[in-house]
């Protein structure tokens, strides 16, 4: 006979014990500078890259300086066309500097420092500049937004909300915008389409300022301590952990039959912790009272399967899982440009993953008009 009423519970228990020594060669800090030089001012603000050398503004000198990438050595400079040098940018043959005191933009010829075009700026306060390719994108620390403007007479073609609250520097690697953030002490890799952010890493230092894209490398420069940094972020790993902490965990499952009937079968299943990303077990897990038996779900996951018969009411079985982890908080590393194609993907995943089911109905009309468009 099947009971008209019963209550099952389920009871998660963390005991915190500390922290843990960390291991993992996943929990190094990424993007760790390859290269670093003192800046030649004491103020720097922008950054360019023009194919051979790194060009600095200086907002002290009011000189924009020519650097060999190497050494940090000085190989030429120019006087910035205004007081308040900010942003710098490269169109592959002129460097565009933005004023921020003026509020305006400069493209100079690079050899004399002349400027040959004049353009005003469509925001209060901006801060960093970039080139890509056909457009110049600006940075406002006021606005929080990120501007595409038109190089011919600097009209706005559209605007997209910034991945922080004080966007600095700017620069572009062929698909997306790098943003540096003082607050935040980050660089977001963002969809210059959306705005949506793909990738986050920590700045080198604590008021990252401006930006360059060499074509393999990002580099910083930073407004406090006056240094130059290249950051290989292609070669950063997948993912970092963060935040690490000790824990025991405890995982209860109850239940208890009310009646008035007695419960013929029950069968409780209880997933058993192993290794991720964002956790590290410590020991095997203990389960009180041992299983009735183990098996595995499609995706590989183990259970533990607890069999009960005649349950008779007041009647109560209860199942444990403890075990002693490493948590932490996970960043990943995305670049959607190098993730490869679908045939990349082993055969035995793709079948796994991409299978079909009741719920999904993938073949049903809807799902594939909806999965035709977002392919686009």
């Amino acid at each position: 006979m099947i009971g008209k009423k019963f209550f099952a519970a389920t009871i998660l228990v963390l005991l915190i014990v500390g922290p843990v020594r960390a291991e993992s060669a996943g929990e190094t800090a990424p993007a760790v500078p390859t290269i670093s030089f003192p800046s030649p001012g004491t103020c720097p603000t922008g950054l360019a890259w023009d194919g051979a050398a790194l060009w600095v503004a200086d907002r002290k000198t009011d000189l924009l300086y020519r650097l060999d990438p190497s050494t940090g050595s000085t190989l030429g400079r120019i006087e910035a066309p205004g007081f308040h040098p900010a942003g710098l940018a490269w169109d592959g043959s002129r460097l565009w500097c933005l004023d921020q005191g003026e509020k305006l933009i400069y493209r100079l010829d690079p050899s004399t420092g002349l400027v040959d075009r004049t353009i005003e700026v469509p925001s209060p306060a901006p801060r960093g500049l970039a080139w890509d390719g056909e457009t110049l994108w600006l940075s406002d620390e006021k606005k929080n937004r990120l501007y595409q403007m038109s190089p011919v007479d600097g009209t706005t073609v559209t605007s997209i909300p910034s991945p922080s609250k004080d966007p600095q520097g700017l620069c572009f690697d062929s698909t997306h915008l790098w943003v540096a953030d003082r607050i935040a002490d980050r660089i977001d890799r963002v969809d210059a389409v959306h705005g949506i952010v793909v990738t986050t890493f920590d700045a080198p230092g604590p008021h990252a300022r401006g930006l360059a894209w060499d074509g393999e490398g990002l580099w910083c420069v930073d407004y406090q301590t006056d240094r130059i940094y290249r950051l290989s972020v292609l070669e950063a790993p997948t993912y970092v952990r963060l935040k690490e902490r000790g824990e025991v965990l405890t995982f209860t499952q109850e239940f208890r039959n009310y009646g008035p009937g007695t419960i013929a079968t029950l069968d409780l299943y209880m997933a058993v912790p192993h290794d991720r990303s964002g956790q590290v077990l410590l020991g095997d897990a203990l389960l009180d009272p041992p299983p009735t038996n183990y098996v595995t779900d499609q995706w590989g996951q183990k259970f533990a399967q607890y069999h009960y018969d005649e349950i008779a009411p007041p009647g109560i079985v209860r199942a444990a899982i403890s075990v002693q982890v490493r948590l932490y908080e996970v960043r990943y590393f995305l670049f959607p440009d190098r993730i490869g194609k679908r045939r990349d993907v082993p055969r035995e995943i793709r079948k796994l993953n991409l299978a079909d089911a009741a719920k999904y109905r993938l073949h049903h009309p809807v799902i594939e008009q909806a999965g035709k468009e977002a392919v686009g």
